[in-house]
């Protein structure tokens, strides 16, 4: 994938501050060298896995290494929470940069767990949701899905979002009620993997 720079410099210049795929994981490019300065050798970088957040020694030139666009979604925890889109930005278009997304988060929350989980689509599942979702002690929203959540409306209502519609509602009693019409191919996929059917009446 390198073929996307004229050159080393041009690969520094687009890579530093952004977010790549390593062997599929999120790493984050600190914009410096594995000799710690803003010089290249040899072409390896200074990445940070957002898994682990330990620097790894990458050469960009790596088959490794993936500059394409990858999928967005839930971001947060108990105390911050979003849907994340990205955004155009600047003809390179390589990876993931702060001003690419909707939402302009701190450098913090970029390379934070909750950017490793939007990015890999890691969240806790419907049932996790359902029992935290009226815990006063969590954050109002919680994603189950990378495209789909549930927000604390009243004490003992939630509604259930998918992108950016409210779908049904769930009740501290249990009940659960999906109200669509005509959903996507995807919302269909996620309302079977939690074992729910839709009203489409």
């Amino acid at each position: 994938m390198a073929e996307k720079f004229f050159s080393i410099n041009d690969a520094a210049n687009k890579l530093e501050n952004v977010i790549v795929l390593v062997n599929g994981e999120p790493h984050y490019d600190s914009g410096f060298s594995a000799e710690g300065d803003k010089s290249i050798h040899n072409d390896y970088f200074i990445f940070i896995n957002l898994r682990t957040h330990v620097p790894e020694y990458i050469k960009y030139t790596d088959d490794s290494v993936s500059f394409a666009n990858f999928e967005l979604g839930c971001f947060g925890d108990q105390d911050y929470f979003t849907y994340l889109c990205r955004l155009p930005h600047r003809a390179n278009n390589v990876g993931l940069s702060r001003v690419n997304t909707d939402t302009r988060l701190t450098s913090s929350q970029f390379v934070s767990n909750n950017m490793y989980n939007c990015i890999t689509g890691k969240h806790p599942t419907f049932e996790e949701v359902k029992n935290k979702i009226f815990d006063v002690r969590v954050g109002s929203s919680l994603p189950f899905h990378r495209h789909a959540w549930m927000t604390r409306t009243e004490q003992y209502c939630a509604s259930i979002k998918f992108v950016s519609s409210t779908i049904g509602t769930f009740s501290s009693s249990g009940k659960v009620n999906i109200n669509v019409y005509s959903p996507t191919k995807m919302l269909e996929k996620i309302l079977k993997k939690i074992g729910v059917q839709h009203d489409n009446t």
